[in-house]
């Protein structure tokens, strides 16, 4: 018997779950902007030749081992890669002071409607 023909009845599709795939969505969404950020952290460091530090919610920015050009680096290319810069806003922002807001600016701003 061919394999082709023992496989295929596993292969039957299972019903769509809406609901599931928009909850998996959101989860993905959210973990891919810290994850994006953080290999952004890590790029403009190695770029700069600069150490950065263990990045936890709790490491304030001004520990972290980047400088002010390194922070405007990781915001320009966190625009390109996200698509949006969360600054570039009418009224005031106020810059974070630990990675942890960093990261809550840039994920809030994904989540705002458009």
């Amino acid at each position: 018997m061919c394999p082709i023909r023992r496989i295929r009845p596993f292969l039957k599709p299972k019903p769509y779950n809406h609901a599931m795939e928009a909850a998996m969505y959101e989860g993905a969404k959210v973990m891919s902007v810290r994850s994006t950020i953080t290999s952004q952290f890590e790029q403009v460091a190695r770029e700069q030749k600069r150490k950065l530090s263990r990045l936890t919610d709790d490491l304030s920015l001004l520990d972290s081992g980047l400088d002010s050009l390194s922070f405007a680096l990781v915001v320009m290319h966190l625009e390109n890669a996200l698509g949006y810069d969360p600054f570039d806003v009418e009224g005031d922002v106020t810059f974070p002071v630990t990675f942890g807001e960093f990261v809550k600016l840039y994920e809030d701003h994904s989540k705002a409607p458009s």
